[in-house]
């Protein structure tokens, strides 16, 4: 009987394996595994399904530092292939990587989701699959280990532009240079930096960010660098602008060799500029008048600050000696319904006042302390402190009126 249930099971088993699907095939395949620095390989990622994808798959980037990576635009094509005589369908895409300096480049594996239709041709299966690691070394050709930095091309050209003359110059006149790079079979982002610095105490420097373009036809790259700087006459003497060089691998004849524009000089009229020890005189003397006038005003400190604090010191106790600091309290504590600080501070305001007292002030504390120590004590009610506070205000306007109210200029007496 055992022998029986197992034949049984295995026969049940045998159609759920046959409607199994068979996993999607990813294939990764690099036409070369050694490149020259700034030259491209192409690396081709083939993806496969037993039946069809109802979307794209989301393919990886493989970027990585030092490794420039590209997607020409018409990289992906559809793709079709028997497998066990059955026909796959897929998607296949053309990457070109291209190392920027020497040594070994490891692109691990990549996830890739996607989705394909199962075997009854309506179920879509969710999946995950995974790149092989991907290894590349950036090589120098033999001769070229010395060149720095490294530029490998098939065609490399230096020109030169001047606006004008570069010889007697009158103070305030200028003139462009610009040196243009143009490269074939790399990208211009692997130039450096064209022009070199230029120290001439007769000149200004100004230099322009520089311009890069690149053109890609999908299978070799090629542009352009352009840098420009405007020499500023300031006064009279000459000098001598550098040349610009460069050395760089040619792929073509597999030699190194070398692009120069010359250089040139450049003159300016006049009396010289001031000189770097005219100039280093008269930082001093302006340092030695600062620290001059920095001790006076030190001295002068000096002497006004104990009297600055001391006035200070006398306007504050004046503030609060004075009625309107004490009606400023007295508003205060009568605003937090404080009866014994408005007892207090009453006392002083009337103590400072210089005028009459209100008549209704008496009678308004009088309510309010009855209300809180009679025999049947209780809050005081809100108009009786709104009339006390309004009582008070009105006597600060009252003066301020008064004091605001000038005498006649000629007063005359009675007939």
């Amino acid at each position: 009987m055992i022998r029986l249930a197992l034949i049984l099971l295995i026969l049940m088993a045998a159609p759920l394996r046959a409607q199994e699907a068979p996993a999607p095939i990813v294939e990764t395949e690099l036409d070369a595994t050694e490149v020259v620095p700034g030259q491209s390989v192409t690396l081709r990622l083939n993806i496969l399904v037993p039946s069809w994808m109802p979307k794209p798959p989301d393919l990886p980037s493989f970027e990585t530092a030092n490794l420039r990576v590209r997607r020409p635009a018409n990289g992906s094509t559809a793709i079709s292939r028997s497998v066990d005589g059955d026909t796959w369908s897929g998607v296949s895409r053309r990457y070109l990587l291209t190392p920027m300096v020497p040594g070994q480049f490891v692109l691990p594996p990549q996830p890739i989701p996607l989705t394909y239709i199962g075997p009854d041709g309506t179920t879509p299966i969710a999946t995950t699959v995974q790149t092989e690691p991907i290894a590349l070394t950036g090589i120098l050709p033999e001769g070229a280990e010395g060149l720095d930095p490294f530029i490998a091309a098939e065609k490399l050209e230096l020109t030169q532009e001047l606006s004008g003359p570069s010889t007697d110059l009158a103070p305030g006149a200028s003139v462009i240079r610009t040196v243009t790079a143009r490269v074939d079979g790399a990208s211009p982002i692997v130039l450096p930096e064209l022009l070199p610095p230029v120290e001439i105490p007769a000149l200004r420097v100004y230099p322009d960010s520089p311009q890069v373009v690149e053109e890609d036809d999908g299978k070799t790259l090629s542009g352009s660098r352009i840098e420009s700087e405007t020499f500023m006459a300031l006064g009279g003497g000459t000098g001598t602008v550098p040349a610009v060089h460069l050395d760089w691998f040619n792929l073509a004849t597999g030699q190194i060799e070398s692009a120069e524009v010359p250089g040139f000089d450049i003159s300016v009229t006049g009396p010289p500029v001031r000189t770097e020890g005219t100039r280093d005189m008269y930082d001093w003397r302006l340092l030695l008048a600062l620290a001059v006038a920095a001790l006076a005003l030190a001295l002068i400190l000096r002497r006004l600050l104990p009297r600055l604090r001391q006035a200070l010191r006398d306007r504050r106790a004046a503030h609060l000696a004075s009625e309107a600091y004490a009606r400023q309290m007295l508003l205060r504590v009568i605003a937090r319904r404080d009866y014994p600080a408005v007892t207090h501070w009453l006392a002083e305001w009337r103590a400072r006042l210089t005028q009459p007292e209100p008549a209704d002030i008496p009678d308004l504390m009088a309510r309010l302390g009855a209300s809180i120590y009679g025999k049947a004590p209780q809050p005081p009610a809100a108009p009786e402190w709104e009339a006390l506070a309004r009582t008070i205000r009105a006597t600060a306007q009252r003066k301020a009126g008064r004091a605001a109210t000038l005498p006649a200029l000629n007063p005359q007496g009675r007939a």
